[in-house]
């Protein structure tokens, strides 16, 4: 990368106080100032430029040490910002769950474990490259600080870049290949480019257009679906491939196994451990990978029959008809049906 220079920049968060007099908990703004690096002769390389629809702007993403980033702006054309990070000299503001993809919204007070804290009007400021922070200490306490301060300018440095003409570029996905339903237009499904992360049932990694496309068909009974948004330019080098499996396991057969269908006390044993893994699959898929994906995933389809074989329609039970399709379309099989083992609980009492 050329060009040393580095941009002030401040991180805007959330911090837990407690009001001295009273010990009560509240939610204020934390702003750290801090510096990010600048690509000012954009020498950080291009990853990715796609269409997500016909006709539609262009995306790009970078890849800057292995971090995939896109504009902050939703918009390439989109009007600078009015601090200028070179005149005036300004420290622009984000949010730090533009660096981090998480936000403690719901989250309960770091400090009296209360849920929902009340906010305040309260602000926690530490100005670029200082160890002191600015709030009133005669009225709140706050712990912890040093160690989210250098937390938050660890993040603002290996996640955040500079580049004109596009301004502060933050961590972005990579768009995926999605099955979505068409609705009142046929045929029923279409293939379609997404940048936000969709259903794993129904996602393909960037370079699965082709099975994409080939599962959209059989969602079909055999017509191919409308295809919308392109990869106009993709290095595969800098673009992560993930894993489908994995995310199918993490996350499909989490949601699934968590409806409230099952009576674990009257099923077998097998039928229980398969459930289990199903419910911890996020934990098992992460420490296992695609091997302890597919023995989940396996699992799921004697869940599955077992569901049917008790009586019940696997289209009225939830996410298991498609998580049942998609599973049995990455080639993952089991042996014959084998009968109602134990009790299922009826559909309608599902529950997420």
């Amino acid at each position: 990368m050329t060009g040393p220079r580095a941009v002030p920049i401040v991180i805007r968060s959330d911090v837990d106080l407690v009001v001295r007099d009273g010990g009560l908990g509240i939610r204020g703004c934390l702003r750290v100032g801090t510096q990010a690096r600048s690509d000012e002769g954009r020498a950080v390389p291009v990853a990715l430029r796609f269409g997500l629809r016909s006709g539609d702007e262009v995306h790009t993403r970078l890849n800057l040490d292995g971090t995939v980033l896109g504009p902050l702006q939703s918009r390439l054309a989109a009007a600078p910002p009015k601090a200028s990070v070179r005149g005036s000299g300004r420290a622009e503001e984000i949010p730090l769950y533009d660096l981090t993809g998480e936000h403690g919204i719901d989250a309960p007070h770091a400090l009296t474990g209360q849920p929902d804290p009340p906010r305040r009007e309260v602000e926690v400021r530490i100005r670029a490259w200082s160890s002191e922070a600015e709030y009133d200490r005669d009225r709140y306490e706050v712990r912890g600080l040093e160690e989210r301060v250098a937390a938050i300018r660890a993040a603002a440095r290996s996640r955040l870049l500079h580049r004109e003409p596009e301004g502060w570029w933050v961590p972005a996905p990579v768009p995926t290949w999605q099955c979505v339903q068409n609705l009142a237009d046929h045929p029923a499904w279409r293939v379609e480019l997404s940048a936000s992360q969709g259903r794993p049932e129904k996602t393909f990694c960037l370079g699965r257009l082709g099975d994409a496309q080939a599962f959209c068909r059989h969602l079909n009974g055999g017509v191919d679906g409308p295809l919308l948004g392109e990869v106009l330019y993709a290095d595969p080098a800098l673009v992560p491939t993930g894993d489908d499996l994995v995310a199918l396991a993490s996350r499909g057969a989490t949601r699934a196994a968590a409806l409230r269908l099952f009576d674990p006390a009257s099923m077998s044993g097998s039928l229980v451990q398969a459930w289990s893994a199903a419910r911890h699959g996020r934990a098992i898929a992460a420490e296992e990978g695609r091997a302890g994906a597919a023995r989940i995933l396996a699992g799921c389809l004697h869940l599955a029959d077992h569901i049917e074989a008790c009586g019940h329609a696997i289209g009225d039970v939830g996410d298991w008809a498609l998580l049942r399709e998609r599973i049995l379309f990455e080639g993952i099989g089991h042996a014959s049906r084998s009968g109602c083992d134990g009790a299922v609980r009826a559909p309608a009492g599902a529950a997420r």
